[in-house]
């Protein structure tokens, strides 16, 4: 009777839901007593009880919620994305309508009665034909987490489906948007900003900076930004953080420095959108590429350098990313809205320049190689219509005579693209190889002639709008088609430039002729970029010019160096001199905004220290050259010089040198712009000062 009882009581205790951490281990019953459980008190162990939420508990009525407000979150990032809805479903459907309604999106379709699975279906631009989601090499874009589209290749396995129907956890990714008086309070940059000052700094870098680099379409720009100050509601087009960044550009071209804003303008603003950018960069979105590019450009001109080039590697991921680089994949039976797939090319080719540009100004191989790069090319009616017009626009105190011309901005931005898609080429075939065998440097000699012929055709063939021998006349040209001629003409002096410094035995294989060849293609270049940087000053002058024309010149100027201490003749190292003092004068003037010009500036007044001190050097070590007889052979040549074409004497272009000036100016090239003080070693003795077109000078 007795075990009878006891089973009938054991069997009339309360069901316990949840167990003990100590029984779920031993996977054991719990029998729910607290504070201590019959089994832990038998093992002499603490009894506690899991902290975590059970979901069995949760009141289906808030599941629902919580559901509802997921739905409505999905909803909202779809719409944001361009991406037309799905049809709602029949809320109340007739009980003969046993199957699941399908689901539109990508294809994806799950029938319970036949136990089947269609998978996404990824369609590729002009194909009709879909490819097996398990089998396919291509990867498609999903949804994420912070509500943006990404793209996820095939051997992520996410590019099935990112977050399934429900998401795993709850998500804590932050937001920028609404969060800006905050987040700059804590940094201490919550300084209010005259809206008339912000006007004035943004349209400064749409008038100097934009045309280079077109990353920001400047319509789309101003409408997106009202309507996110008029109602708060977030935007994959406009953020603060882009507003900021496009600020510090703008006061890096200006002269005004307000009272109440810390100096200078360009840090202030600089700081700003970095600070925003920490948050921003937890749902980065396609405003968050075109920040990253501005971003890094602010900081080149800081002299930050290796700030600025990550900022550039940044924006090629998150443009990569987002599938930016890809042709528009019709992952939604209607696809992108036309004007959306023309914003992301835009934004995509605006990273491309500048990433290309960087990888020209640091020598550092490109974020993202041209075989994964499948999105249409850039097209003049992306970025401006035909009949678009430029005019200079400056601080309102300065006075310019400047009249509308033609804006060109599709043009040029697309001609901008060939020449940085030619200029990777370029570097690829050119610089690969640190240190060639005799054999491979005559080969690379052959290609180099090769890239620039086929450089030059392409330049002749250009439309007679970019044709660059019409800039020659004086017919006025907008600015940023002078900076592209400039990049044509550097691209030029990078194929040449490395059988030109170095004697003839250091480039074994090469004969004399091959060696003043280079030379001659090198010099040319250089005296032209010379020419247009005095038409952009007579037109604009230089206080307004794109970040990395100050490359362009840097460039330039190390080949006039070279000429002038060993070029053959006097006329030819007079003119050199001439072209470097332009050169210099360029850069000490764009240093008033650019800090990157100024370092440049003193490299170059570092390399003509190096080299004039080359003869005091060896009269110490008792060599039996003089001054007079070293400076003679500076200017001893091969006998397989050629003609100057342009000068009325028989004065030739300096071949290989015998000196080892030409070794000293290598190693000058890597010294720390810091070693020589620019104040204490001044360039030339004359005074400085601009040289008249209408002068003389060695012609083309």
């Amino acid at each position: 009777m007795e075990s009878r009882s006891n089973r009938k009581a054991v069997r009339q205790s309360k069901h316990i839901t949840r167990a003990c951490v100590g029984c779920r281990q031993r996977k054991t019953k719990c029998d729910g007593a607290r504070p201590q459980c019959a089994n832990c008190g038998l093992h002499g162990q603490e009894c506690v009880m899991p902290q975590e939420v059970d979901k069995r508990t949760v009141p289906s009525r808030e599941r629902y919620a919580r559901l509802e407000r997921y739905i409505q979150s999905l909803e909202s990032a779809l719409v944001r994305n361009g991406v037309q809805l799905p049809q709602q479903p029949d809320p109340y459907p007739t009980p003969s309508s046993t199957a699941m309604p399908q689901n539109t999106l990508d294809g994806l379709s799950i029938s319970i009665e036949e136990e089947s699975y269609s998978p996404v279906v990824v369609q590729v631009e002009g194909s009709d034909q879909g490819l097996d989601v398990l089998s396919e090499r291509f990867g498609s874009l999903q949804l994420a987490e912070d509500g943006q589209m990404r793209f996820f290749g095939a051997t992520s396995n996410l590019h099935i489906l990112h977050v399934g129907l429900f998401p795993l956890n709850d998500s804590n990714i932050r937001s920028v948007y609404g969060e800006e008086r905050g987040i700059l309070r804590r940094t201490g940059l919550s300084e209010e900003i005259p809206e008339e000052l912000e006007n004035h700094l943004l349209r400064l870098y749409f008038c100097w900076e934009n045309p280079n680099i077109p990353v920001v379409d400047e319509k789309v720009f101003y409408a997106e930004r009202a309507k996110y100050r008029a109602t708060g509601r977030s935007t994959h087009r406009y953020s603060e953080t882009l507003n900021n960044a496009m600020c510090a550009v703008g006061a890096a071209l200006t002269r005004r420095y307000p009272r109440d804003l810390p100096e200078p303008l360009a840090e202030f603003f600089s700081s700003r959108a970095k600070a925003l950018l920490d948050v921003e960069m937890d749902a980065p979105a396609l405003c968050t590429v075109q920040a990253l590019v501005i971003l890094s450009g602010v900081e080149a001109f800081l002299t930050r350098d290796a700030r600025g080039w990550l900022y550039s590697g940044m924006a090629m991921r998150l443009a990569t990313d987002l599938g930016l680089h890809l042709k528009s994949p019709l992952y939604h039976k209607d696809g992108l809205a036309v004007d959306e797939t023309r914003l992301r090319r835009v934004v995509f080719w605006g990273a491309y320049i500048h990433d290309r540009m960087w990888s020209f100004y640091v020598g550092r191989p490109e974020s993202l190689d041209e075989k994964h790069i499948s999105v249409s090319m850039l097209r003049q009616s992306d970025v401006a219509p035909d009949d678009a017009s430029w005019q200079s626009y400056i601080d309102d105190d300065t006075i310019i005579n400047s009249p509308e011309v033609p804006a060109l901005l599709g043009d040029v931005a697309e001609a901008t693209v060939m020449l940085c898609r030619k200029m990777s080429h370029i570097r690829r075939i050119l610089y690969h190889t640190p240190y060639p065998e005799e054999a491979e440097i005559k080969s690379l000699h052959a290609s180099a002639r090769k890239l620039r012929s086929d450089l030059v055709s392409w330049a002749q063939e250009l439309p007679a709008s970019l044709s660059l021998q019409e800039t020659q006349s004086r017919v006025q040209r907008p600015p940023h088609l002078v900076q592209l001629h400039m990049l044509y003409y550097a691209i030029l002096v990078a194929i040449d430039r490395p059988f030109t410094y170095g004697r003839s035995e250091s480039l074994p294989g090469l004969t004399n002729a091959d060696i003043d060849e280079s030379h001659r293609a090198c010099t040319d270049a250089a005296v032209a970029i010379v020419e247009l940087l005095q038409t952009y000053r007579q037109s604009c002058g230089l206080r307004q010019m794109n970040i990395h024309t100050v490359h362009l010149i840097f460039t330039a100027a190390l080949v006039h160096i070279h000429n002038v201490y060993f070029a053959p003749a006097d006329l030819m190292r007079a003119a050199a001199r001439r072209f470097l003092q332009i050169c210099c004068q360029a850069l000490s003037e764009i240093g008033q905004g650019y800090r990157n010009a100024l370092r440049a500036l003193e490299v170059v007044t570092s390399i003509k220290s190096e080299l004039e001190r080359v003869p005091d050097r060896r009269s110490r070590q008792g060599s039996h050259v003089g001054r007079s007889g070293a400076a003679s052979k500076r200017v001893r040549l091969s006998s397989g010089s050629a003609r100057t074409p342009g000068i009325n004497t028989e004065t030739q272009l300096p071949g290989a040198p015998t000196l080892d000036g030409l070794d000293m100016l290598q190693e000058c090239l890597h010294m720390s712009p810091s070693s020589t003080l620019m104040g204490s070693n001044p360039l030339f003795a004359e005074p400085w000062g601009w040289i008249s077109p209408s002068e003389p000078y060695v012609s083309r």
